[in-house]
């Protein structure tokens, strides 16, 4: 009897782990895949970047980039490229839309770089980012660990902890006790793997929800504790200084935006690293307080009244061409 009892727990205990090993390789298979293609992709959206006779513009951003709420060609990118090639005479104007709703600043940081040390880097003439929302929910591939671990090196030290190439003043100051809990580990562990961000968008859809889930983000911000949302400035802060290092490093102009209703977390960071810098800023939320003046939320904004629709994005467009014809001129 007891024989037989053994015999079947290591039949089934081999079963199990023929199962676990089939699985595993499954999950390996389809993860390297999801790599291979996700290159694939990135290196299709950039191609476009091509020819010496046409300026080009690459817009990295989220969901107020992509244009959410609106049909794609209404978007801010599609209808800047449509004002410059009317305005502007004498010079062909691409502007790529490279925005991917929910992505955080650490991901457009890691984009850009990718970007300019590829094939096309070259053929980019202007950059315009707009980021920053989906940093407070969004730990995929985040910087916020570094950020942490600097304040936690120079709390103990007296002095800035990490080798990156910033400076002490445009990343912020203050003491900071805030520890990443195990959930936020584990996240920013899943959220490393393709497979598991396929499963979620998957989960979504079924779901029924919006796949661009920092639309409400503004409205939950408050719940967040004071230590949080400042080592979250300081994410952004950082974030924001490397991307404009970046296109320094590669000779690049770069313009610095902020959102319709301002940057999430209540301060000027936008501002503040465009003036630090000394690049072009575009204040559209001084444009948006002003306009809702005389004009209601519906008039500018989707349903959400934080993303914009077409004529929201319209005011969007006109802020940034108002820029780029200086930036045009200095090249």
């Amino acid at each position: 009897m007891a024989r037989t009892l053994f015999m079947n727990y290591s039949e089934f205990f081999k079963k199990f782990f023929i199962i676990l090993f089939s699985l595993l390789m499954l999950f390996l298979f389809v993860e390297i895949n999801l790599r291979i293609f996700a290159g694939f992709l990135k290196e299709g959206e950039i191609t476009a970047i091509t020819g010496n006779d046409t300026f080009n513009i690459i817009c990295l951003g989220d969901s107020f980039t992509y244009g959410v709420g609106v049909d794609r060609t209404d978007s801010y990118p599609n209808q800047l490229e449509k004002i410059l090639n009317q305005k502007e005479s004498g010079l062909r104007f691409r502007v790529i839309n490279l925005a991917v709703p929910g992505a955080n600043s650490s991901q457009h940081l890691k984009y850009l770089k990718q970007i300019l040390k590829g094939s096309c880097g070259e053929a980019v003439d202007l950059i315009i980012v707009l980021t920053g929302a989906n940093d407070s929910w969004n730990l995929a591939d985040s910087n916020i660990s570094k950020i942490i671990e600097r304040k936690r090196n120079r709390d103990n030290n007296g002095r800035n902890g990490g080798a990156e190439e910033y400076t002490e003043e445009i990343i912020g100051k203050g003491t900071i006790n805030y520890r990443l809990s195990l959930a936020d580990k584990i996240n920013i562990f899943l959220f490393k793997l393709r497979t598991y961000k396929m499963l979620k968008l998957i989960y979504l859809n079924i779901k029924g929800r919006n796949i661009s889930p920092e639309a409400d983000r503004f409205e939950q911000i408050p719940a967040y504790e004071g230590r949080d949302v400042r080592v979250l400035k300081d994410l952004l802060r950082y974030n924001l200084s490397r991307i404009v290092e970046t296109a320094k490093k590669y000779g690049k102009h770069i313009i610095l935006h902020n959102y319709p209703r301002g940057d999430l977390y209540g301060d000027n960071i936008t501002e503040e690293v465009a003036e630090h810098y000394k690049i072009p800023f575009v204040d559209n939320a001084s444009v948006f307080n002003s306009l809702l003046k005389d004009k209601s939320f519906s008039d500018l904004f989707i349903y959400d009244n934080s993303h914009p629709n077409s004529y929201g994005y319209k005011i969007m467009a006109g802020n940034l061409y108002t820029i780029i014809r200086k930036v045009i001129r200095v090249k």
